[in-house]
């Protein structure tokens, strides 16, 4: 009877602490969009852009996707054929943990 209680008792640990890690992971590897900022559109207005991207402000995302979500960003704004080239950068946004800002130019 004792060993299957300690079985069960480490059964139900291992599983918490595996939960605990997943969480951990998840919120180390998923940033916040602090912020949009658009410059250098002098023909076109800036929620023409804005509606193209794949993200907006407040949104809360793993890296990978927003990888994925910027290259299609990219796609679609191209395809408007209003832009002959366009970057779009991510950086930290200040006194805000895993927050970026993205520009586009």
């Amino acid at each position: 009877m004792r060993f299957i209680a300690f079985f069960i008792f480490l059964f139900s640990y291992s599983q918490i602490t595996v939960a605990q890690t997943a969480n951990n992971n998840i919120s180390d590897s998923s940033i916040t969009i602090t912020s949009i900022l658009v410059s250098g559109n002098k023909h076109t207005k800036t929620n023409i852009v804005l509606r193209e991207l794949m993200f907006k402000e407040g949104d809360v995302i793993s890296i990978s996707k927003f990888q994925e979500a910027v290259d299609i960003s990219k796609s679609q704004i191209f395809n408007t054929t209003l832009f002959s080239d366009i970057k779009i950068q991510a950086t930290p946004a200040p006194n805000q943990k895993n927050g970026v800002i993205v520009l586009i130019i």
